[in-house]
């Protein structure tokens, strides 16, 4: 679980330095296209976090090292079109 973790903590962080932004009312300060650009960068992490947990909690365990099978293919599309729905969802 802890190397789990390790592997979304960089995207976890973005989301609560970004969360911390708006909550915080810093973002008043922030020109718009900033606050958009923050606005989005919040969103795209917490879509790829979600992609890492659906295709943990979905899909079989995949071995990168062999040959290219339909999970390594399902992981790819979750980790690609999660991220874009979220990012045009904004």
């Amino acid at each position: 679980m802890k190397k789990e973790t390790l592997r979304v903590l960089f995207e976890l962080l973005i989301i609560a330095i970004g969360m911390w932004f708006f909550i915080d009312g810093i973002y008043k300060f922030a020109p718009a296209p900033l606050q958009l650009v923050a606005i989005k960068m919040i969103m795209v992490s917490g879509a790829l976090a979600h992609a890492h947990i659906s295709g943990k909690a979905m899909f079989p365990k995949v071995n990168w090292s062999y040959a290219h099978t339909p999970a390594h293919s399902v992981r790819m599309v979750l980790y690609a079109i999660i991220p874009i729905a979220y990012a045009f969802g904004g």
